[in-house]
């Protein structure tokens, strides 16, 4: 009875089975689920990505609006330096205690 996995899925949700195969992330992205819900957030630009950039939001919203993404995700090594820096000041905050 070797059946594919879309299959499966066609045949619990038909038997109002709550099941669902694993998709690939481009696919699970392109649901009218996703879109009509509004837990996509489409970004012109962004990340050292070309062209459009596309990132979950959490499914949940409050009275008030609920979690948001304000600005693209920073390009790899963007912030670098301030990791670096902060974590030498932790190291030496960390060494100033251990010798008191």
């Amino acid at each position: 009875m070797a059946r594919s996995a879309a299959e499966w899925e066609d045949y619990f949700q038909s038997r109002h089975v709550p099941a669902a195969r694993v998709r690939p992330m481009g696919e699970a992205l392109a649901d009218p689920q996703l879109a009509s819900r509004g837990v996509i957030h489409r970004h012109a630009t962004g990340g050292g990505v070309q062209g459009e950039l596309s990132v979950p939001l959490a499914a949940f919203t409050f009275a008030h609006g609920g979690p948001r993404i304000d600005t693209p995700p920073p390009k790899l090594g963007q912030h670098n330096d301030e990791i670096f820096a902060e974590l030498g000041e932790l190291r030496a905050s960390s060494d100033a205690l251990s010798t008191h």
